[in-house]
């Protein structure tokens, strides 16, 4: 599993990010570009920029500055592959010894039934 990489960043863009600073500073036909304050565990980081893909969501790059506006780290993701072809067995889990497994399928198929009638 060494070529796969921890999606949170990319699945969550804005969890570094005060939200409710949160702007749109600017966008163009393929991205958009947001600033934000940072949340309270990045206090020594003052500003954060996203930029985002507009085709796929996905998050470009993401540059922390600090007070004094100089760049604090840039981080760009690049070469994303979706739909590739995965081996069954990177999707296998063995609980540790001792656990009890509950299957609550059912009861989340009916919670989602329920949300569902009541939209």
């Amino acid at each position: 599993m060494d070529e796969l990489i921890p999606s949170g960043r990319l699945l969550k863009p804005f969890q570094n990010c005060d939200i409710k600073t949160l702007k749109l500073l600017n966008q163009n036909e393929s991205g958009w570009v947001f600033s934000a304050k940072p949340n309270e565990s990045h206090m020594e980081i003052s500003q954060v920029l996203l930029s985002i893909d507009k085709t796929n969501g996905i998050i470009q790059k993401i540059q922390y500055f600090r007070s004094d506006g100089s760049v604090e780290s840039t981080e760009t993701i690049s070469n994303v592959k979706f739909n590739i072809e995965m081996e069954d067995s990177k999707f296998k889990f063995t609980p540790p010894a001792g656990i009890e497994i509950i299957d609550d399928t059912e009861n989340i198929i009916q919670s989602l039934n329920r949300q569902k009638k009541q939209n």
